[in-house]
C-alpha cells in the first residue's frame, strides 16, 4: 500500500456521507460495500507496529440528522478526499458545502499555509 510505503502511520476508512438522509447514504454504499470490505481486508493484511488500519465503514444509523449549524471540530480536523480535494470534515467530504480547495497542482503544505480565506 502506497500510504504505508511513504510513512503514514494509520489510515481511517469510513463511508462518505452523500445525504443527510440515512436511507440515501445506505443505498449509495450498498452498491460498493462488498468491494470496500475486500479492500479493507487487503489493507489490514499489511498492518504492523508502524501501520494500522482504522475501520469505520458502516451503515448510517437512523437519527443521523444534525440540529446544529456550526461544528467546532472543523477547526481541528481536515480531510483529504480520494479526489485530491480538501474538505472541512468527514461528514462533508465530496460535498460543495465542505469543499475547501484542491491539491491537484499544489502540495498540501503549500496549499494550507498560503490559503487566502
Amino acid at each position: 500500500m502506497r500510504l504505508k510505503s511513504v510513512g503514514v502511520q494509520h489510515v481511517k476508512i469510513s463511508n462518505c456521507v452523500v445525504s443527510n438522509h440515512p436511507e440515501e447514504n445506505n443505498a449509495y454504499h450498498a452498491r460498493i460495500a462488498d468491494q470496500v470490505r475486500d479492500e479493507i481486508t487487503a489493507a489490514r493484511s499489511i498492518e504492523d507496529e508502524n501501520f494500522q488500519v482504522v475501520d469505520h465503514y458502516h451503515a448510517t444509523p437512523a437519527g443521523f440528522e444534525k440540529d446544529y449549524h456550526s461544528c467546532p471540530i472543523t477547526s481541528l480536523l481536515t480531510v483529504i478526499g480520494a479526489d485530491g480535494c480538501v474538505y472541512s470534515c468527514q461528514d462533508k467530504v465530496y460535498t460543495e458545502s465542505g469543499y475547501i480547495g484542491s491539491l491537484q497542482s499544489v502540495r498540501f503544505r503549500d496549499f494550507w499555509f498560503t490559503r487566502k480565506v
